[in-house]
């Protein structure tokens, strides 16, 4: 009867607090109507020292309230989140050593049949090979230019690219929470507008209580706002190197130093503002609906060290001395044992590395990639499965976060074994799916286990039938 009278007692206060937060939200929207006040213009004098300097607009705040048993109703959706957590994660895992296993073979293939080629005298009897090849890639000086301002060209690169923002208001929201008596949670939230570059046009604030409006100034002139252009093919002495090969391998783009103080479209002309790129405003601080443009190139002419396969050329890239060129490079597919399947197909290898590197070390390099790639699955596995167990205690953190003092700890001992319990759910499965795709290893650590098993059940029989004779003999 005195744990029912206590649950009834939490219940009331409950209900209470929540009845109480709903008229103090209805209060709250009810003085924000009547009092706030909202510019058109932007304005970035700061309100109630909230934001960015520079950057604010306005702001207003709302504060909810949600008591123990609404909280509960909340954490079964954590429940939900948790059970797809626990389902999904293993799958992730177990791909994760497979993809790894089959890496590492692919890897093994390379250094098994990888021959080292001349890229200035490509042979008939490469063709179709793996090939291991140094030298410069280059496009011959080729020249690039933007589509909408012809005026920004890059002579010899791989490739150009425009990215254009435009400044628009943005809405920006920041929650805190803090607990309350008997396991509530007070939430307050914090709306504002803030100015920021942005990487397409917002359109109209969906709030309310603002009445800022965006345009989208020179935006629309600008068709298409961000593009990408590429060199037809490059090549490496006489081997051919394709556009697709440029755009995977080669994609390392970086600012274009020199341009032109001013270019112009449809009228509307952007000057050249240090590091902020091309500017279609003139004051020091962009208005709503400014652009800005900044143009990069993937610089040619980079020493590289390739792995792929030799293959037939296109037939349109000319050589040096104007031949046509015969051989080009793509990826090879590599065709081996898998998880106990022969003539698997393992996957693709194509390795570029800006630099002068021998077969050897490049597949030294592809295998720390490797390792760092398997590690950081593993980890995010071993966070995600803790994640799920944490969400599937939720309800039972709720209902002990009502309890004071005696609450934090509880909750803290709940977490600690989440933690546990996600750790080795984790460790079981890369275990396990450790040793399923490695067949071989599976079989001789049976083997080992099985024969350490039997010796010591055949040394405990002969020690035992050795008292027996010795007792027998007395």
């Amino acid at each position: 009867m005195m744990m029912l009278h206590r649950i009834c007692l939490i219940a009331f206060i409950g209900l209470a607090a929540g009845k109480q937060a709903e008229d103090s939200e209805f209060a709250l929207d009810s003085a924000l109507k009547e009092s706030i006040h909202l510019r058109g213009g932007p304005d970035r004098v700061l309100v109630d020292g909230l934001g960015d300097p520079g950057a604010l607009s306005t702001s207003y705040s709302e504060t909810s309230y949600k008591n123990v048993f609404q909280k509960e109703a909340d954490s079964f959706s954590d429940l939900l989140v948790g059970l797809i957590l626990i389902c999904l994660t293993p799958c992730l895992l177990a791909w994760n050593e497979k993809r790894h296993v089959y890496a590492l073979k692919r890897l093994m293939h390379v250094s098994a049949e990888t021959k080292d080629a001349n890229s200035d005298n490509p042979s008939a009897a490469d063709n179709r090979e793996l090939v291991h090849l140094t030298g410069v890639i280059t496009t011959d000086n080729a020249v690039l230019s933007d589509s909408v301002f012809p005026a920004i060209q890059s002579k010899g690169a791989f490739g150009i690219r425009r990215a254009t923002e435009i400044y628009q208001y943005t809405i920006k929201k920041e929650t805190k929470k803090e607990k309350t008596t008997f396991g509530g949670e007070e939430k307050k939230t914090t709306t504002r507008i803030v100015e920021k570059w942005c990487a397409q046009p917002v359109g109209d604030l969906k709030d309310s209580h603002f009445k800022q409006k965006n345009n989208n100034g020179n935006w629309d002139k600008l068709a298409p706002p961000n593009s990408s252009k590429w060199a037809e093919s490059g090549r490496m002495g006489k081997i051919e190197i394709s556009q697709s090969f440029l755009r995977e391998q080669l994609a390392d783009f970086k600012p274009i130093a020199d341009g032109p103080a001013k270019i112009s479209v449809d009228g509307v002309t952007f000057t050249k503002r240090g590091s902020e790129g091309y500017v279609d405003y003139s004051g020091a601080s962009p208005p709503i609906g400014a652009c800005r443009i900044k143009f990069t190139q993937a610089s040619g002419n980079v020493k590289c060290s390739v792995i792929g396969e030799q293959c037939d050329a296109s037939g349109t890239k000319q050589g040096p001395t104007g031949e046509t060129l015969q051989y080009g490079i793509k990826a090879h597919t590599i065709i081996g044992c898998g998880i106990c399947i022969p003539n698997s197909n393992l996957g693709e290898v194509l390795i570029c590395y800006p630099g002068t590197f021998s077969t050897p070390e490049l597949v030294k390099m592809e295998q720390n990639s490797e390792f760092v790639m398997v590690c950081v699955v593993r980890l995010v596995g071993y966070v995600l499965l803790m994640v799920g167990w944490g969400c599937i205690f939720s309800p039972i953190t709720n209902l002990l976060g009502a309890i004071p003092f005696f609450g934090a700890f509880a909750n803290f001992g709940i977490g600690l074994v989440a933690m546990i319990v996600g750790c080795t759910c984790a460790s079981t499965i890369i275990s396990i799916a450790y040793l399923v795709v490695h067949p071989l290893l599976t079989t001789c650590m049976l083997g080992i286990i099985a024969g350490i098993v039997y010796g010591l059940h055949y040394l405990a029989l002969k020690d035992g039938g050795a008292a027996a004779a010795h007792q027998y003999s007395h």
